[in-house]
């Protein structure tokens, strides 16, 4: 009965929590979302928004900007 009285508090204090994450979590990805849909004067982000939003799989397209960044570094 005593375990009782302790548990069920943490339990509200355990869901609160874990609510307040989650709307926090939502807020903080529709930030991102808003970022990545908002133009850049960045080039290279600039290149990455269009390879995931571009024609065929964004995995390849994103592997290939990965891949010209790798090689352009090594020669500098």
């Amino acid at each position: 009965m005593i375990t009782g009285v302790f548990i069920s508090p943490c339990l509200v204090v355990g869901a609160l929590v874990i609510l307040v994450d989650a709307i926090l979590s939502l807020v903080e990805q529709l930030r991102i979302r808003k970022a990545f849909l908002e133009d850049s004067d960045n080039p290279d982000f600039r290149a990455f928004q269009d390879a995931l939003s571009g024609d065929g799989k964004w995995t390849d397209n994103v592997k290939a900007i990965l891949e010209n960044k790798v090689k352009d570094n090594k020669e500098d």
